[in-house]
């Protein structure tokens, strides 16, 4: 692994973190067949418990922590461990990838009606084993999105800035879903990661799901890239914690629209989607601003238990994510398109 030239179109000129780059690539294939060639295809886990499903996940992400620790690279040798790349990848990936599940994960469960359905210890309602496995999975992924903008780069140097920066823009966001709609596909075989719409999972969920990558891609590559400035570990993982935020706030393009638009006082407002996401907890903060009442959906979505309690309670606007208009829409026209009762119901707007 040391032994690629410091002139590669491919990996970094650092020797440090060309090290780490091939090392992280090269344990890729471990995990991946253990998981996808070995598990999933013979069906082991329908004997797993907890337990065993505990030890996949530390078996698939401990020897990134464990084999740089024990195997020193040359490039290594003479550097503090807080100072060698892998150190700061692992950091990095550990903040960018627990903050998605722990947080964002939700999206998926609230939106798409996804589940995990196997037995599990769980954080927040997300197995341990997924906090694991996304850590392996987001190593590989931003390992080959390293080596390829550099390649890219190489490529279009010469070109001019705004067609270098348009071309680095579309491979990147190119990349990204391709990632997103690659792993969605690769367990589908799993049957414990369920969905209530496995087509929307593949096209919305996709998407949303690339916007991760959209943001963490090209913030990771600036790690230790250029050989004049090495990053400390505090200034990783607050760049780590930066990328999952933007993550976040690029899926709110539709804030201030919902925000500004105008609902009659006294009225009251349904809310579906999750507070621990800003866009629902801004909807309560409006309705207290606005003298509406507020009515919080607590559960999962249900489109008809929704549409009863419009009746019920009077409601004259719901605040839910497209999904949610889409599943009433579709299964209720005929009731929205002659009222409810004698109201007609108003659906926040998303852009």
């Amino acid at each position: 692994m040391g032994a690629e030239s410091s002139e590669s179109l491919w990996f970094a000129s650092n020797p440090s973190k060309r090290w780490g780059e091939a090392f992280f690539l090269l344990y890729t294939p471990f995990w991946l067949t253990l998981c996808l060639g070995i598990i999933v295809p013979y069906k082991l886990y329908e004997r797993f418990t907890e337990l065993e499903y505990l030890i996949l996940g530390l078996v698939s992400a401990a020897p990134a922590f464990l084999i740089p620790l024990l195997i020193v690279g040359k490039a290594d040798s003479d550097k503090c461990w807080r100072e060698r790349y892998w150190v700061k990848a692992n950091l990095w990936i550990i903040i960018f990838s627990y903050v998605g599940n722990y947080f964002w994960t939700h999206y998926f469960f609230t939106v798409l009606g996804a589940s995990y359905t196997f037995p599990s210890w769980r954080m927040n309602n997300v197995p341990h084993t997924t906090f694991l496995l996304t850590h392996s999975c987001f190593l590989f992924y931003h390992m080959a999105s390293n080596i390829t903008l550099r390649r890219l780069r190489h490529s279009i140097a010469g070109l001019p800035k705004s067609i270098r920066l348009a071309t680095e823009a579309a491979w990147i966001l190119a990349l990204s879903y391709f990632i997103a709609y690659l792993e969605t596909l690769a367990i589908s075989n799993f049957p414990y990661y369920e969905f209530v719409d496995r087509e929307s999972m593949y096209k919305v969920g996709s998407l949303f799901y690339a916007i991760y990558f959209i943001v963490s891609f090209p913030m990771f590559s600036r790690v230790d890239e250029k050989d004049d400035e090495q990053w400390d570990l505090p200034r990783v993982a607050v760049d780590a914690l930066g990328a999952a935020m933007l993550g976040a706030v690029l899926t709110q393009r539709n804030l201030i629209a919902s925000m500004a638009s105008a609902v009659p006082e006294s009225s009251v407002l349904m809310v579906t989607v999750s507070l621990f996401h800003a866009y629902g907890f801004l909807f309560c903060l409006k309705a207290v601003a606005a003298g509406e009442s507020a009515l919080i959906h607590t559960e999962r979505f249900d489109a008809k238990r929704a549409l009863a309690a419009v009746g019920q309670l009077q409601t004259a606007s719901i605040a839910g994510v497209r999904e949610h208009r889409l599943h009433l829409i579709r299964r209720y026209t005929s009731c929205f398109l002659c009222g409810v009762g004698t109201q007609r119901v108003l659906l926040q707007p998303l852009i």
